[in-house]
């Protein structure tokens, strides 16, 4: 977790950033990128960028008017500039309009009513998303990388075997993790590399010929 930025204009006595960026990376193989502003009104947009696909929610801010979903066509090679935008190969269009921030409240007051647990933003939601951030500000304000020890559930300074377990995996031909939730197999996440990166030679029965020492 790395939390950057700085006071770089509104200096009002203030002493929260205007400026601010927090990458989070996740035992599952995935990277979590937020960046806002105090300075500049124009949004990123908030996207999900996977192998095959990317999901695009459209609206922004707290008016989220549905998502659409853009194909990838992963190559292994610097693709060609598009001439044109890109069309969606898939649209949807929330038919609940209105204040999402609002619908979220409404549904909690509703759940204490209720007595119902199940919100749509359950205490372990909360807990895993107010972790990210209070990991960003603790790593802005003391200018250091920080991890989470899940076993000890407490942040630590050093993490030497972080990157080591990613190259230890590459090395051995290993497999990405999947997300919680995720039931579609290895279909998308598992990659053979085209014909020009196969340095050691052509694959034989799915297998890679370097795995055997050849070359």
């Amino acid at each position: 977790m790395v939390g950057a930025g700085g006071i770089y204009l509104e200096y009002d006595n203030r002493d929260v950033p205007d400026t601010a960026t927090v990458v989070a990376d996740y035992n599952e193989g995935c990277q979590l990128l937020i960046s806002a502003t105090m300075c500049n009104d124009t949004q990123l947009g908030e996207m999900i960028r996977g192998h095959l696909a990317t999901v695009k929610f459209v609206g922004g801010g707290d008016y989220m008017k549905g998502f659409e979903v853009y194909e990838q066509y992963p190559q292994g090679r610097p693709s060609k500039a598009a001439e044109k935008a890109a069309e969606p190969i898939y649209t949807f269009a929330n038919p609940q309009q209105g204040n999402a921030t609002y619908a979220l409240y409404e549904n909690f007051l509703e759940c204490v009513r209720s007595r119902n647990r199940n919100t749509l933003c359950p205490p372990e939601l909360g807990a895993a998303a107010f972790t990210t951030v209070n990991m960003g500000v603790l790593s802005y304000r003391y200018g250091k990388v920080l991890f989470w020890d899940n076993e000890h559930r407490k942040t630590t300074d050093v993490d030497p075997g972080w990157a080591r377990q990613w190259e230890k995996r590459s090395k051995e031909r290993g497999k990405p993790n999947h997300i919680i939730g995720w039931e579609g197999g290895d279909k998308g996440s598992t990659l053979e590399p085209p014909a020009y990166q196969k340095l050691e030679g052509p694959w034989k029965n799915g297998q890679d010929p370097a795995d055997t020492g050849a070359g």
